[in-house]
């Protein structure tokens, strides 16, 4: 069912709430991986069977021959893998698919928690905002801007048709009325122009939940985004912010995440934050690209953690810094030396649909 929302009050969760599935696109396009679409595919290859430990898993493909042969590959896995041949354009499932919401209304009141009847479970929503890859960077997008419907009908759900250009990866949340964004990507003309910031706040704000936006300056040196969040700073529990940190004065992201680095502190005296910062990776090159490499590109799971590596010094460091902020869960170094080539990592692989 595809339904329009001109005022609405919903709530994000955040991603290491209870997860129903989690979503992906296979890697098929050429033009993303050119080289080094082996290297893509045999990352999903190996992610793949480490998230079916935890949980359900939804991969769009492009055809029976290539979902038989993934099943094949997996094999048997405790939770299970549901394959879908529909059309997509790209495989950044993570800003095109389709956010997984509840309505604010569904929450249980004290007469029904107590009592004894058993409770239906509380079905999510799914928000279709619009998608034009990055500001209509990369043509065409306009089978991906069909995913979030396609999800819906998949899971049985709802799904809201919101007239505004929004990114998975532009925002984050920590399910309690606190929202991360930068202006360098919200505000952009590319997406929404005309719209102002305290409109996108309000309109944002209605939709997921949040009642209070952070807002940081941009992003990193090649970013194709400008500037998402998940490149730069996440919640990992609804206090604690962990933010990309360069500390080497000669680097190309040290004023821009320095930059960052004082926004979020003005905002941590404000809403009692906790920050931890994560090293950036040392740059390397793919031919004659660097790739916008970035630890912050993790991906929380049920009780699992998948985390960008990239065979450099600052690796280690970082697997040590998320084991503590995340010590129920189970840690899985991925190498994303090559992924990275098509300009994201694990998070924007993905989407998370979560359980009522």
């Amino acid at each position: 069912m595809n339904t329009s929302v001109n005022e609405a009050s919903y709530r994000w969760p955040a991603e290491w709430e209870k997860q129903d599935s989690v979503w992906f696109s296979w890697p098929a396009n050429k033009l993303t991986w050119q080289n080094y679409q082996k290297a893509a595919i045999e990352a999903y290859q190996y992610f793949l069977p480490l998230v079916l430990k935890h949980q359900d898993v939804h991969l769009l493909v492009p055809d029976n021959t290539v979902a038989q042969d993934i099943l094949n590959f997996i094999g048997s896995t405790a939770y299970t893998l549901h394959t879908h041949c529909l059309p997509y354009n790209d495989s950044w499932i993570r800003d095109y698919g389709g956010l997984s919401v509840f309505p604010q209304s569904a929450s249980v009141n004290n007469s029904q928690k107590n009592s004894s009847a058993p409770q239906t479970p509380v079905k999510p929503h799914i928000l279709n905002f619009g998608y034009n890859a990055w500001g209509g960077k990369y043509p065409p997008w306009d089978a991906d801007n069909l995913v979030p419907v396609h999800m819906a009908n998949i899971l049985g759900v709802e799904s809201h048709t919101i007239p505004l250009i929004l990114e998975g990866g532009s925002v984050d949340v920590n399910g309690q009325g606190l929202g991360l964004t930068t202006a360098s990507c919200l505000l952009n003309n590319n997406r929404n122009p005309g719209i102002l910031k305290y409109q996108i706040e309000d309109g944002l704000g209605q939709l997921l939940g949040v009642k209070s936006w952070i807002w940081l300056s941009g992003g990193i040196e090649g970013d194709d985004t400008d500037g998402h969040i998940d490149q730069l700073a996440r919640f990992t529990d609804p206090q604690t912010v962990v933010y990309a940190q360069e500390l080497n004065t000669n680097r190309p992201n040290f004023h821009s995440l320095s930059q960052n680095k004082l926004d979020l502190q003005r905002a941590a005296t404000q809403h009692l934050l906790n920050l931890v910062p994560l090293p950036m990776p040392t740059p390397y090159e793919l031919g004659s690209f660097s790739p916008p490499a970035c630890y912050l590109n993790f991906l929380i799971l049920n009780q699992a953690l998948l985390v960008p590596q990239f065979g450099v010094p600052e690796d280690d460091l970082v697997l040590k810094i998320l084991e503590s902020l995340f010590p129920r869960h189970t840690l899985y170094p991925l190498y994303s030396r090559e992924l990275v080539f098509g300009q994201g990592g694990i998070h924007c692989l993905s989407q998370c649909s979560f359980a009522g």
